[in-house]
C-alpha cells in the first residue's frame, strides 16, 4: 500500500506524495498478440515498444514481432488507464479501481523492477514526461458543472517523489487555474513554461492557460479563433512539441470540427490551420513532426504534409469508424489500436494494414 505524506512546502504549494514499494514481475513470452485486447501502444522506435491491455504491460525489443510480459505484480485487480513511455527503460502507468484511487507504476529498467506512487480520492487526466526524472501528473480533485479542480504534480527523480507544482482557486483568483471550467490536462514543454487546457461554455473562447514561471502564475492566453467558429465552444487539449519552438495545440470546435493551432515560438503566440470535420467528439489523431500527422474522424483517415495547413483523405483497406489510438514512428510506418481492442500495423503510409 503506498503512503501518502502531506508536507509543508514554499512557494505556495502544500503537499508532496512519495513513493511506495518496490514490485517485481515475472517474464512470459508472448509470439502473437493477436487474441490480446491491447489498450495502447508506444513505439519509441522501429525496433522497441510498449503496449498495453487492460491489465498488463508487454515490452518488445524487435519491432512487435513478439511481446514480453512485463506486467508488475499486483496490478490485476487494477484497471489500465493510461501509459508514459519515453524510452526502452523508462515508463510510467496509471492504474485505476472502481474508486477515486490512482496508482502510478514506473521502470526504469525496461520493466524487470517496477515501485509505485497511490493517490486517493483523485481522478486521473494525463501524465506526461520530458526526459526519464522530469515529468507532470495531472488528478482532477473534485467537480461541479463546468468547474473541476485539478492538482498539478511534479517530480524531479522519475516517479520516486512527486510535489505540488500547481491547483485550481476555487474562488478564481486572477494568476491562478481557475475553478471554472472542465479540463483536458496539462503540459509542460520545459521547468518553467506549462499549459493547462479544458473547455468552457462561452462562444467563441479557447481555454488555453499558460505559466512562465513553474506554474506559480497562471494566466489565459488570447488565442485568435477562425471568424467560420466565432460562435462556437471549444475544447483544447494538451499541445505537443517537435522541438523547443515548434508545436501543435489540437482544438475541437463543437465537437464537429478539428483545428490544430501551431506555434513557431514555444508557445507564446498560436496560429489555427485547416480544420478537419469530425464526425463525433472522438479526437484520435497522431503527429510524427511538425509537418506530417495524421487523424481519423470516424469517417477515414486523413493526412497532412504541411503541419496542417490542407489535408488528403488516405484510401486504405480497412475502416476507421473505430479507432482509438494512432502511433506513427515515421512518414511510413504506423500502429492502429481499434476499439475492439485489435492492433493493426502499416509500413506505408496508411494505405494498407495487417492485423498484428
Amino acid at each position: 500500500m503506498a503512503v501518502v505524506l502531506p508536507i509543508a512546502l514554499s512557494g505556495g504549494v502544500d503537499a508532496s506524495y512519495s513513493f511506495s514499494k518496490s514490485s517485481h514481475h515475472s517474464h512470459a513470452g508472448h509470439k502473437n498478440v493477436a487474441n490480446v485486447d491491447v489498450s495502447s501502444i508506444d513505439m519509441v522506435n522501429k525496433k522497441i515498444g510498449w503496449m498495453t491491455t487492460p491489465d498488463a504491460v508487454f515490452h518488445t525489443i524487435n519491432g512487435g514481432a513478439s511481446w514480453i510480459n512485463v506486467s508488475p505484480h499486483d496490478i490485476s485487480t487494477w484497471n489500465m488507464i493510461a501509459a508514459e513511455c519515453i524510452n526502452a527503460q523508462s515508463a510510467w502507468i496509471a492504474m485505476s479501481t472502481n474508486g477515486a484511487v490512482i496508482q502510478i507504476f514506473h521502470t526504469h529498467n525496461g520493466g524487470r523492477t517496477w515501485m509505485k506512487n497511490q493517490f486517493q480520492y483523485v481522478q486521473f487526466l494525463n501524465i506526461h514526461f520530458i526526459n526519464e526524472n522530469t515529468g507532470w501528473l495531472t488528478l482532477l480533485r473534485g467537480s461541479e458543472m463546468m468547474h473541476e479542480s485539478i492538482e498539478i504534480l511534479k517530480t524531479k527523480n522519475g516517479g520516486i517523489y512527486w510535489s505540488q507544482a500547481a491547483k485550481t482557486s476555487q474562488n478564481n483568483r486572477p494568476g491562478r487555474i481557475p475553478f471554472a471550467g472542465d479540463k483536458t490536462g496539462s503540459y509542460f514543454l520545459n521547468s518553467r513554461i506549462g499549459w493547462v487546457t479544458g473547455y468552457t461554455p462561452e462562444n467563441g473562447v479557447l481555454y488555453l492557460y499558460r505559466t512562465v514561471d513553474r506554474g506559480l502564475i497562471w494566466n489565459i492566453q488570447d488565442i485568435k479563433v477562425p471568424r467560420l467558429y466565432s460562435m462556437d465552444q471549444f475544447i483544447s487539449y494538451p499541445p505537443k512539441f517537435f522541438s523547443k519552438q515548434n508545436g501543435i495545440l489540437p482544438v475541437l470546435a463543437n465537437n464537429t470540427a478539428l483545428l490544430f493551432y501551431r506555434t513557431k515560438n514555444s508557445g507564446a503566440s498560436w496560429e489555427p490551420t485547416k480544420s478537419i470535420p469530425m464526425g463525433s467528439s472522438q479526437v484520435v489523431w497522431d503527429f510524427v513532426d511538425a509537418r506530417f500527422g495524421l487523424v481519423t474522424n470516424n469517417k477515414g483517415i486523413f493526412e497532412t504534409m504541411d503541419g496542417g495547413q490542407s489535408w488528403s483523405k488516405i484510401t486504405s483497406n480497412i475502416s476507421f469508424s473505430n479507432v482509438k489510438q494512432l502511433d506513427f514512428i515515421s512518414h511510413q510506418e504506423g500502429w492502429a489500436v481499434m476499439m475492439n481492442g485489435k492492433l493493426y500495423k502499416t509500413t506505408d503510409g496508411g494505405r494498407f494494414w495487417v492485423r498484428v
